[in-house]
């Protein structure tokens, strides 16, 4: 069976709680070929920092939703700033 690649994009703005439970949503599903873009809206609180931490493994989120599964991480990011260079990449992904 074939797969279409499938983009799933998150806005952030001061929510990393409900971002970081989102990823993790999205980072349990079974379909296999998915990207995700997560844009942060200029937060002003440590959402940086906190979803920088979750993807690479340092943040358990604990939700009502699901178990955390640490099997997920690292998570692959990759950083751009408003002039589209890339500004650091945090975790190899996995091959």
């Amino acid at each position: 069976m074939k797969y279409p690649m499938v983009s799933i994009i998150i806005v952030n703005f001061n929510g990393w709680k409900d971002t970081i439970e989102c990823l993790e949503s999205v980072y349990n599903i079974n379909y296999p070929n998915f990207s995700v873009v997560l844009v942060d809206n200029r937060s002003n609180d440590e959402s940086l920092f906190k979803i920088r931490e979750y993807c690479k493994g340092n943040l358990k989120i604990v939700s009502q939703f699901f178990d955390y599964n640490l099997t997920n991480k690292p998570i692959f990011l990759q950083e751009f700033d408003n002039d589209e260079n890339i500004n650091e990449n945090i975790n190899p992904p996995k091959s």
